[in-house]
């Protein structure tokens, strides 16, 4: 069995590897996975800061740094299931869930995402 740090390695590359040459209308998909309490306040700060799309409102900042966003990895014989926390611009924080085998070749699946901060950043390619 991969240690848990090599499987959050692994989904990371999996996941984010679709992000590699993002330019105009591919921009939408603009995933971050957010993985430190660090990385939401940075974010608070940031997002809308630099001109592109609106600040957060002040209950929307206080709801995202109500979120735990640690993932989570859980190892079983049958399965690995690992949650994130990710964020889009054009649709706010949510916490995805993947599956994968617990031997190789370690296919993975989604399973389920749950919007848990709606943000719309009001900008349209």
């Amino acid at each position: 069995m991969a240690a848990k740090k090599d499987i959050l390695s692994f989904l990371s590359f999996g996941f984010m590897g679709g992000q590699f040459y993002l330019f105009w209308h591919a921009n939408y998909n603009d995933w971050e996975i957010v993985a430190s309490k660090e990385r939401l306040i940075e974010m608070v700060d940031e997002i809308g800061s630099d001109g592109f799309g609106r600040p957060f409102t002040n209950e929307e900042k206080h709801d995202v740094l109500e979120i735990n966003p640690a993932p989570v990895v859980i190892i079983t014989e049958d399965s690995v299931i690992v949650r994130y926390i990710v964020f889009s611009k054009w649709r706010g924080f949510s916490e995805v869930f993947f599956e994968l085998s617990p031997t190789p070749p370690y296919e993975f699946q989604f399973i389920e995402s749950h919007n848990i901060v709606p943000y719309e950043c009001g900008v349209d390619f």
